[in-house]
């Protein structure tokens, strides 16, 4: 009602043990999954679905996770793996890049690379072929979009970020 007509999620996977070992909070994926139909009968006409890929971790959980949400209206969203921050070390082995993602999904479902909507917009979008909805894939480590990037993050302490790798 009071204006809100998008909404942005993180599910790293639809196995519970994987996705409570990525999101370090032990939240379960069953809660995640009963928000999103939360949000579709609140009326949101815009749901995101943001899964961060990390190589060894969740990789297994790319066709599962497509085939879960397409033909939902829900836009599944691959984010190639970056431990943010200043304090965090990570390991380009643990990047799966995202052409190696949409390789997997081709593999299961023809797609077809759709325009930008937007300036600055970071996820590089493909429909299903067949009328099934679309994917996207961020592609922060191996295609940086630096110079194009226009977002701005508010964190929960109330500080403003420019990048996800400030401090």
């Amino acid at each position: 009602d009071a204006g809100l007509n998008r909404v942005t999620v993180s599910l790293d996977g639809l196995d519970d043990t994987i996705f409570r070992q990525m999101n370090d909070v032990d939240f379960p994926v069953a809660d995640v999954l009963a928000g999103i139909e939360a949000a579709k009968a609140a009326g949101l006409s815009d749901i995101k679905v943001n899964m961060v890929v990390k190589r060894g971790t969740n990789e297994q959980e790319i066709i599962p996770m497509a085939r879960y949400f397409r033909g939902t209206g829900v836009s599944l969203r691959f984010i190639e793996y970056m431990d943010v921050g200043a304090t965090n070390g990570w390991r380009m082995d643990e990047v799966l890049p995202s052409a190696q993602v949409i390789e997997r999904l081709q593999a299961v479902w023809p797609l077809t690379p759709l325009e930008a909507t937007a300036p600055g917009e970071t996820a590089q979008r493909w429909a299903y072929a067949d009328g099934g909805g679309e994917v996207g894939v961020i592609s922060s480590v191996t295609q940086a979009f630096c110079k194009d990037c226009n977002r701005i993050r508010l964190s929960t302490e109330g500080k403003i970020f420019l990048c996800l790798f400030a401090h």
